[in-house]
């Protein structure tokens, strides 16, 4: 996956919801004793969709939004899930890192075959 440069690191205080395989509400410290909500979309990653008409796909997407959820509250456990930021995109979502244990949560993703490389434009359909 390309590197990209992160603007903010933040611990995160509170998982809110898993929306989908690769987009989280999360409670994030921003120091000072100041939190805020944020919704992150995960960057350079596209997973299968979990709402849609094709039962196939939301099988897919169900498993990926499940596996998100697993990582991310293990992580939380052990307090080693942090978020790293580089700007928000066309729908307010900010475009990100999960980083549980040091390690990226978008790669895992990848790698465990519950999302796909995407690099904007044109989404990746179902079966291709």
């Amino acid at each position: 996956m390309p590197k990209m440069s992160h603007l903010y690191y933040y611990k995160v205080k509170e998982i809110v919801k898993i929306v989908d395989g690769d987009t989280v509400d999360f409670r994030v410290d921003c120091g000072f004793e100041l939190s805020i909500k944020i919704r992150l979309r995960l960057s350079k990653i596209n997973a299968w969709e979990s709402r849609t008409r094709n039962l196939k796909e939301k099988k897919l997407g169900l498993a990926a939004k499940a596996r998100l959820k697993e990582i991310c509250e293990e992580a939380m456990e052990q307090k080693a899930l942090k978020i790293s930021t580089t700007k928000k995109e066309k729908y307010g979502r900010y475009l990100g890192v999960i980083w549980a244990k040091g390690k990226s949560v978008n790669d895992q993703l990848v790698k465990e075959g519950h999302a796909h490389v995407y690099g904007g434009g044109a989404r990746k359909k179902f079966g291709e």
